[in-house]
């Protein structure tokens, strides 16, 4: 999950502090706040034990593959969004972990072996750090027919999520969508810095919108192909940015990015999990990133269209 400062999950609203107001008690206020700190360590054992007692398929009749990554310690506790993903209105018909630079001789979590049993696919492969959930899927498949959904493996997804993300290709086949967006906002020809971009707050397509992967986006068919096509390039222009890297390619091609819902949507994120890749990024720094990634050029031609 690439992390944000200052996400707060959708589905619990803004956080505000507890100040009395009209004779409510600020104790539930403080209560909340707690809550929302504490309480995924309540999910976590939650769904621990669905994973432990659960007998059903990760799998279902969704024409779309679903596909996460993860590495490290987190290898531990990303059963949790797989979970998550399980439990959905619509069930993937293919579920996809891939764990990077996991030893051949390790053995897996139990976790992870009883949700192998219930269908989902475990690949062990060379991390990618970011572009791991999407790069060794789309490269092993000569032609692609369907659409992939990534999800990072440090979220809870409520039932609904990937059945919005097909309703919405259903109705718009061509186009990337996504629960989250970003509007690129620029400082003259130039990119402003990252953090100042504002999230977006329209359903359109829109060549400003910059999707953020963190609560999941489907990408159409023939985005894969051009992803295809394209190889390694990624490692030229966004090594460690898989966000970076799929909207500048959205880019250069035309693809459409919507927006699923007038506001962007954001997933609480699991237990235990520790920190996200946006940490790694911004030691790097994010804005620099991105100049690197489009260059001047694509930079000032999009700060032109979009006066």
């Amino acid at each position: 999950m690439t992390a944000e400062p200052g996400l707060v999950p959708a589905s619990l609203g803004p956080i505000r502090p507890a100040v009395p107001a009209h004779g409510r008690d600020p104790r539930a206020g403080a209560l909340r706040d707690w809550l929302v700190e504490h309480g995924t360590w309540f999910l976590y054992v939650a769904f621990l034990l669905s994973n432990r007692l659960r007998r059903r398929t990760v799998l279902g009749c969704g024409e779309v593959v679903v596909s996460l990554a993860t590495h490290g310690s987190r290898v531990a506790t990303c059963f949790q969004a797989i979970e998550t993903i399980a439990r959905g209105r619509i069930r993937p018909h293919r579920l996809i972990l891939w764990i990077g630079d996991y030893p051949d001789d390790e053995p897996l979590p139990s976790s992870l072996r009883r949700l192998e049993r219930r269908g989902l696919e475990v690949h062990r492969t060379t991390n990618r750090v970011s572009h791991t959930k999407w790069f060794p899927y789309v490269s092993g498949i000569d032609r692609h027919l369907v659409p992939l959904v990534t999800a990072d493996d440090d979220c809870y997804y409520d039932r609904g999520w990937l059945a919005e993300l097909l309703e919405a290709h259903r109705r718009h086949p061509d186009d990337i969508c996504a629960h989250r967006c970003r509007s690129i906002a620029f400082d003259g020809d130039r990119f402003a810095p990252y953090l100042s971009w504002p999230l977006a707050v329209d359903v359109g397509p829109s060549p400003r919108h910059f999707l953020t992967g963190v609560s999941g986006v489907l990408y159409p068919a023939a985005f894969l192909d051009e992803l295809r096509a394209r190889g390694e390039e990624y490692r030229d222009h966004s090594p460690r940015s898989d966000d970076v890297w799929l909207n500048y390619v959205a880019t250069i091609t035309s693809t459409p990015i919507r927006q699923l819902r007038p506001t962007a949507h954001s997933h609480l994120g699991t237990w235990g999990s520790g920190p996200g890749l946006f940490v790694t990024e911004h030691a790097m720094t994010k804005d620099q990133i991105l100049i690197d990634a489009y260059g001047d050029e694509l930079i000032g031609r999009l700060a032109a269209d979009g006066r």
